[in-house]
């Protein structure tokens, strides 16, 4: 049969209690049936009877209702400092079988909500509830021991003694924690010396510190020398030595990332201009979006976002249809309705810039060749390059990944022209700090740009705004013709 054992003891624990009940002053089966249906009705669960396994000389660890009707020799009740649970006190609606449904009040007026009396009621109720509940639990843990009943739990000072002066009665529902109720047990058994039953003793953490480190020595010095003998001593060493003396042959490519960005590779190698561009501009989606009230207080920006509406508006420019200055003035004046942003920069020193950028000998290159359809704007890049084109120093064949954006490139026929603006404030006979500054930068567009549209790149401008002129980058030219 299964858990024939187990149902034997059963049988004979109740043959138990029928004995011991024959022993009142009520007799018979009638009275004995009508006592084990309170006890049904009441919710008193007599456990179950133990077996031969629970009765060996082991240590048992299991919660308290796992402990009903089971009888130990010495048993510890852990935890008693744990606080009750009053979650289920604090929902914003509660609902008692008795006393009905309690919510929150809501001034929709003042703004603020407080628990309504019935609310209040519910609350007291079933906190009540869960202190006789949580009595009773704790009446089933110290009645399981035979001889020795051993209660522990963590206390703060300034709490014991506040536990020690309550009484017994006051307690009993205001109790926080099992402990809450032990405490004033404690300081009666203190006062009546006579008749003591139950001792208490206090341990701080300096008494039982020293036993903690003690044990985890130990267990340290067992675990290093478990290790020692089991794997290491007579053991060929030679391979962990081998491990831990390698090096690492490549620990030059630990000094770069395996991806960058122009503007970074740009900020780790040159100076800062004042109200430099510091960004790289990306598509409408990820630009920054302004509030409106920023707008209406501040008209002109500057620095990166002053950078970021004249790329914008440079890549909404249509250079072959602008033919006359009169034209681009109309095409400025309609710019604020297709484009809103455009109006915290100077319209004339917008067109002034723009107006050079286009009639000059360079801009009607352009213009007819955006005219052909051979003008690429904002195009985006991530391509492969050698890192010695990054750090000149270094002599490894690695390849980093750059990312970027181009500002504009027009296809000249047998070569590629690439033009960068600049909205930088500098002043005439300055170009060099430009050129220094975006040289680099400009080293990695010519190398993007070679490796995307497999054609030479032959002529490379900075337009600045703030000088109104197209600034040759020869020295690139130069230095990479050298090679």
């Amino acid at each position: 049969m299964p858990d024939g054992e187990k149902r034997k003891e059963n049988l004979l624990m109740l043959l138990k209690k029928a004995e011991d009940y024959e022993k009142t002053v009520f007799k018979g089966l009638f009275y004995f049936n009508r006592y084990m249906k309170q006890l049904k009705s009441y919710e008193i669960e007599m456990g179950e009877a133990g077996t031969s396994m629970e009765e060996e000389d082991v240590v048992k660890i299991m919660t308290i209702h796992k402990s009903k009707g089971l009888e130990f020799p010495v048993v510890f009740v852990s935890g008693l400092s744990k606080k009750f649970n009053r979650m289920d006190l604090n929902k914003a609606v509660l609902c008692h079988p008795e006393l009905g449904i309690g919510m929150e009040c809501v001034n929709t007026t003042l703004r603020f909500h407080h628990p309504s009396l019935m609310k209040k009621a519910i609350q007291e109720k079933a906190w009540k509830d869960t202190l006789e509940e949580e009595m009773r639990i704790l009446y089933v843990a110290m009645t399981r021991a035979k001889r020795k009943l051993i209660l522990t739990g963590l206390i703060k000072s300034e709490e014991l003694e506040a536990g020690m002066r309550a009484s017994i009665q006051a307690q009993k529902w205001r109790a926080g924690s099992m402990m809450d109720w032990i405490l004033p047990i404690m300081a009666e058994q203190f006062q009546n010396t006579d008749k003591i039953w139950l001792k208490a003793r206090l341990f701080s953490w300096s008494d039982i510190e020293e036993l903690f480190n003690a044990r985890e020595r130990e267990e340290a010095a067992f675990s290093y020398r478990h290790f020692m003998e089991e794997y290491v001593e007579g053991q060929d060493s030679s391979l962990i030595k081998k491990a831990f003396s390698h090096v690492y042959p490549n620990m030059e490519a630990t000094k770069w990332k395996r991806k960058y960005s122009v503007s970074e590779l740009k900020s780790l190698s040159q100076i800062t201009l004042p109200n430099e561009e510091s960004v790289v501009y990306e598509p409408d989606e990820e630009e920054r979006i302004i509030p409106q009230f920023l707008k209406e207080e501040r008209e002109e920006v500057g620095g990166a976002a002053k950078g970021t509406i004249v790329h914008k508006i440079m890549e909404m420019l249509p250079f072959a249809k602008i033919q006359t200055k009169k034209q681009l003035f109309d095409w400025i004046d309609d710019l604020e309705q297709s484009y809103p942003e455009s109006k915290q920069i100077s319209a004339k020193w917008l067109y002034r810039g723009i107006e050079a950028f286009l009639f000059s000998e360079q801009g009607e290159k352009i213009r007819k060749m955006d005219e052909a359809g051979k003008v690429k704007k904002e195009l985006p890049f991530t391509v492969g390059l050698p890192v010695s084109l990054i750090n000149q120093d270094t002599e490894a064949e690695d390849t980093v990944v750059v990312q970027g954006v181009i500002d504009a490139c027009a296809d000249m026929g047998n070569h590629l022209c690439l033009i960068d603006y600049k909205t930088d404030q500098i002043k005439e006979g300055e170009e060099q700090q430009l050129l220094d500054r975006y040289g680099n930068q400009m080293l990695y567009y010519k190398a993007a740009l070679e490796q995307i549209l497999e054609k030479r790149v032959s002529e490379i401008y900075l337009y600045s705004f703030s000088l109104k002129k197209f600034i040759s980058v020869e020295k690139i030219l130069t230095s990479i013709n050298g090679e």
